[in-house]
């Protein structure tokens, strides 16, 4: 399976790969377990590979996120994004859907306008980056 950025190559904030990692927002140190793509709000975002919808959340603390089963235990999930336009759950989607734009993330809110990846094999977080072909880039 080949997987994609769901946004830009522009990455915001890398994986912290379990090393705590100053917040803007909240103003201490934190795990940032997952990856940020730069964006602008209301800029398309699409799935990083094909699969099916499992869920579509929305949370106090990371917003609006879409849960991907990727099938061979890899799943990803896409926070941050906009109200509108969000994919429905049970969607077989294809690399490159739309599943919504860019909005903003409650705990990230001081950054600029982005999207949150993180992706998990077998339940495990992964570097997304490393899963996307972009590690040591």
């Amino acid at each position: 399976v080949i997987f994609y950025s769901p946004l830009s190559l522009a990455v915001a904030k890398d994986y912290s790969m379990g090393i705590p990692v100053f917040s803007q927002t909240m103003n201490d140190y934190r795990t940032h377990n997952g990856v940020d793509f730069a964006g602008i709000k209301g800029e398309n975002v699409k799935t990083t590979g094909e699969g099916t919808v499992v869920s579509v959340t929305k949370d106090a603390i990371w917003g609006n996120t879409v849960t991907i089963d990727h099938h061979n235990g890899i799943t990803s999930a896409i926070s941050g994004l906009a109200d509108e336009a969000l994919i429905a759950t049970g969607t077989e989607v294809y690399t490159g859907t739309i599943i919504g734009t860019v909005g903003e993330i409650p705990v990230e809110g001081a950054d600029n306008p982005h999207i949150h990846l993180e992706m998990r094999v077998n339940g495990q977080l992964v570097d997304p980056l490393e899963i996307l072909g972009f590690a040591g880039e």
